[in-house]
């Protein structure tokens, strides 16, 4: 498996996205079953550019919703609401491949587990074919690594991310 990831702060146009298929085409084999996933931001998501998508070749979208909770996507300098994380999922679901992710974050600065609960409990009530779990992990050298006060919180909190964590593999079972 080849995995790409081209961080783009405003998403892929559709000719960018298929000029960089082509060029990963043009240099690898792909198989005709291969699953070509696409990673969308929720503000990113438009009927128009799904379609696109498919047209493309993708079989398969992912989309960062982080979290259905407006504080948390706050505390986590999101730019989307969760009211545009429910909307692209929508869209996803009507006109979006029918094998999708859904990626949601847990143990956040400011994001406590309640709100991790009932967006877990939210996304599996709907029975989404895949859902991506993510705990913050600080790490030196990127933006949250670099701040003492988040480096700080976040090991004064380990305990309760291990929570949410658990939680997270309970119900995930269920």
């Amino acid at each position: 498996p080849v995995h790409v990831f081209v961080p783009h702060h405003e998403g892929l146009s559709l000719e960018e996205a298929g000029w960089l298929l082509g060029c990963l085409r043009a240099a690898f084999r792909v198989e005709p079953d291969a699953e070509i996933a696409f990673e969308c931001n929720p503000e990113d998501v438009r009927e128009a550019y799904l379609t696109g998508l498919q047209r493309l070749g993708v079989t398969r979208v992912s989309l960062g919703l982080q979290s259905l909770d407006d504080a948390s996507l706050q505390a986590l300098g999101r730019g989307h609401s969760a009211e545009q994380g429910r909307s692209a999922w929508d869209t996803i679901r009507q006109q979006g491949p029918a094998n999708y992710n859904l990626d949601l974050m847990f143990g956040a600065p400011r994001m406590s587990p309640e709100p991790f609960r009932e967006d877990l409990d939210a996304l599996l009530a709907q029975t989404p074919p895949h859902v991506s779990l993510y705990g913050l992990d600080v790490e030196l050298g990127t933006l949250f690594g670099r701040n003492p006060a988040l480096r700080d919180w976040h090991e004064r909190h380990r305990e309760q991310q291990a929570e949410s964590y658990l939680y997270a593999v309970d119900r995930l079972k269920r």
